[in-house]
Parts: structure tokens; sequence; C-alpha cells
């Protein structure tokens, strides 16, 4: 069957935001009406959806902060998933032994559960 071409009138800014979204889901804007108009047909109903996962707040948030960390001259770093994993390791060896003792482990409950409000910025403590 031949292809016809078809012309639409819409607002330059919606054409725009219109061809990103296409763009993002890896279509073109003729892609999409011809998706959208065989639906139509087989369906006989309008509308459908096609959509993109617009992340929430929380997980923008976390990219944000991954940006930051990224960016961040003083973060640390490993040569190796082993080093890394060795860190690792012995931080849990040295909570395994701290809570071992009764008395610490109660202090070490109190603090996870003492709000950032009460406790002293990282740079006034003396390690």
């Amino acid at each position: 069957m031949a292809n016809v071409n078809i012309n639409i009138r819409m607002d330059s800014d919606l054409k725009q935001q219109f061809e990103a979204f296409c763009n993002d889901v890896g279509m073109t804007m003729t892609m999409a009406f011809t998706v959208f108009a065989k639906k139509v047909v087989r369906e006989q109903r309008i509308p459908f959806e096609i959509g993109v996962e617009v992340p929430n707040a929380e997980t923008c948030e976390a990219i944000q902060e991954v940006q930051r960390m990224k960016s961040d001259p003083n973060k640390v770093t490993f040569d190796s998933f082993a080093e890394l994993l060795g860190e690792d390791a012995r931080g849990l060896l040295e909570t395994y032994c701290l809570c071992s003792d009764s008395q610490v482990k109660q202090e070490i409950i109190e603090g996870m559960n003492t709000p950032l409000s009460e406790c002293l910025p990282e740079n006034k403590v003396e390690w």
C-alpha cells in the first residue's frame, strides 16, 4: 500500500517537546503518529499511553548526590573490587567486635537513634 503525507498543525513548543520525547523513546514523530493510528483503528478507541518513567523526587536527589560525589576531589576510590570489599569487611569486623561489648553495643544503638540535628558536624569531631 502506498504511503501518503499528512500535514499536522500544532504549537511550535509542543512540536519541539513531542520531537524530544520521540527521540528519548527511540522513534521519529512519523513512527509515533503511525503507531497511534494503527492502535486507534485496531482497538477503536482513544487514548493509549506510551510513556517514559519520570524519576520521583527521591531518585532525582539520589542522582544529584552521585553526581556531587563523583565530582568531589576528596572522594575515596579503590583500585579493585577486592580492595573495596576489604575495607567493608574490616568495618564489619570492627563493628562486630565493638558490639560484643554490651555497653558499647548499647551506645552504638543510642547513637544510631540520635537525630542528626543533635550530632556534632564532622568538621568539629576530633579523630
